[in-house]
């Protein structure tokens, strides 16, 4: 039976881990939400059944050796208790660090500085590279803004270049954008840089406040799963107890 178990145990988790694989898959090309949402599904999937395998193991009665005279009542290890809800914040702490991954490598964060005269914003790229980045710029009549290299020693090379100069509205095109590479826009008087076009749009603009929240979120949810998963793991060691 305990043999059993443990086959049961193997084959739930790697079920879970292909369902985690077929579920990015069929999400690579969308919104990053939809891949969290793909990476939280898996998490829970693979936590639940790693927590029921590791429940009987925890909760297996171990009989006392060497004892002399009446034995005392045998119950589940204490110890292995303890294991078990560490090995759960593991397992969800390593899914936290996958759907943190995923905000560094499909996000194109602004972050935005002002000053009385002057605004700057510094556009950081994604790990994902982006073919064809535009950024459009406010009328010239009204404003002055000027294109400086964030990081002069990324590799690939920044490739910016201001288009459509003769127009009212100019843009900056930006070929290749991927990280290290960040973009800084300073313009007076003081803007914001909203529209950012992506191409192809494997990634997303996330301002960097929303980037923050984003990923308080992200650890939140991992530690309400280890909560849920250890109150039930410690459930049913209680249980055995009795």
């Amino acid at each position: 039976m305990d043999r059993l178990e443990k086959i049961s145990g193997i084959a739930g988790s790697v079920a879970g881990v292909l369902v985690l694989i077929g579920l990015f898959e069929q999400v690579s090309t969308n919104t990053l939400f939809w891949k969290l949402f793909a990476t939280a599904v898996g998490c829970l999937l693979l936590t639940y059944t790693v927590e029921r395998s590791l429940a009987r193991w925890a909760s297996a009665v171990e009989i006392p050796v060497g004892i002399v005279g009446p034995a005392p009542r045998p119950g589940p290890s204490g110890a292995r208790i303890g294991l078990a809800i560490t090995c759960l914040a593991l397992l969800c702490g390593i899914f936290v660090i996958l759907a943190w991954l995923l905000t560094e490598r499909f996000i194109v964060r602004v972050e935005e500085f002002d000053a009385k005269e002057v605004s700057r914003a510094l556009i950081t790229a994604s790990y994902t590279p982006v073919s064809s980045t535009t950024i459009q710029l406010p009328n010239r009549d009204k404003n002055e803004c000027s294109l400086v290299d964030g990081n002069p020693n990324s590799f690939p090379p920044l490739d910016a270049q201001f288009v459509d100069l003769d127009s009212r509205i100019p843009k900056i095109h930006v070929d290749n954008f991927s990280y290290p590479q960040r973009v800084v826009i300073e313009c007076r008087p003081p803007i914001v840089v909203r529209s950012i076009k992506l191409d192809p749009a494997t990634s997303e603009v996330y301002l960097g406040e929303q980037v923050k929240r984003l990923r308080n979120w992200i650890f939140i949810m991992g530690g309400l799963i280890w909560l849920a998963a250890s109150f039930r793991l410690s459930y049913t060691w209680r249980s055995a107890l009795r």
